[in-house]
């Protein structure tokens, strides 16, 4: 699961193939709320939308700064663009010879990293359509399974020795 930015929505993802956005305070506002509005909590416990595009199970999701896209990947070995408003994927970005374990962006979004099993990263340019990575990091002895990006700084964690 990851939050937004300023911590008011969240998105979870895992074996059912999809992204999920969550509200989480609309659920905790409702559950301290009287009995006669617990039975709305019920309601608020549904997920605002779901994004659906992966074949396979969803491993990782990074959401944008400014809240209008966010990346997910997964055991499909794909890397997903998503647009949050309409719901539609506005990229897949194959790449990865295995799945893929973890996503992140940088700061202004315009490139997305994807950590694989294939004991890579892999560095993607957001604005233009290439299908080719802009850099690919192979210091792995084996599965990436983390990556985080930070102006210039790229960390990654694998289950090598």
């Amino acid at each position: 699961a990851r939050f937004n930015r300023d911590g008011a929505y969240v998105m979870t993802c895992g074996q059912d193939r999809a992204v999920m956005l969550w509200n989480p305070m609309r659920q905790e506002e409702a559950e301290e709320a009287d009995s006669a509005l617990r039975e709305s909590a019920r309601v608020l416990r549904r997920p605002i939308k779901a994004y659906t595009g992966h074949s396979h199970e969803v491993y990782g999701v990074a959401i944008a700064p400014d809240n209008g896209s966010f990346v997910s990947c997964g055991a499909d070995r794909m890397v997903i663009v998503w647009d949050v408003t309409t719901g539609r994927a506005k990229r897949k970005i194959p790449g990865h010879t295995h799945r893929v374990n973890a996503v992140a962006l940088n700061a202004d979004a315009s490139v997305a990293l994807s950590a694989g099993y294939d004991k890579a990263v892999r560095c993607w340019d957001l604005r233009s359509h290439s299908r080719e990575p802009i850099q690919t990091l192979a210091h792995a002895r084996d599965s990436v399974s983390s990556v985080y990006v930070r102006g210039h700084l790229i960390v990654s964690g694998s289950v090598d020795d």
